[in-house]
């Protein structure tokens, strides 16, 4: 998968686009049907406040080195025992288990699912 360097940054079925004005803000835009199951359907957008911290169980659009390649995922957050477990909320993908200092939370979404 390739990294759009611009404005815009994909990951499988998500693009993030900061939103107009607001630097702590990015809407998240739906492209297609990979997250029916928590009721999202293509071209649906949601919102995600960058610099706020996680809690069990938020989504967050996330980023990482997976498979020697710079990836944002959006995944179910959970911490337990300094441990990092990034779930996929769609359940198609096994998680991902990282310490902390290996990823970085781009943002937390914050519109109601």
């Amino acid at each position: 998968m390739s990294i759009d360097r611009g404005h815009q940054h994909g990951a499988g079925s998500i693009v993030a686009q900061q939103a107009p004005g607001r630097t702590d803000l990015l809407f998240l835009h739906v492209r297609d049907d990979s997250l029916h199951g928590l009721g999202l359907g293509q071209g649906d957008i949601l919102e995600a406040e960058r610099g706020r911290q996680p809690f069990n169980g938020d989504l967050v659009w996330v980023e990482l080195v997976r498979r020697g390649t710079l990836v944002h995922l959006l995944r179910r957050y959970l911490v337990h025992d300094g441990v990092v477990t990034l779930a996929d909320p769609a359940g198609r993908e096994p998680s991902i288990i990282r310490q902390p200092g290996e990823l970085l939370v781009r943002a937390v979404v914050t519109t109601p699912i």
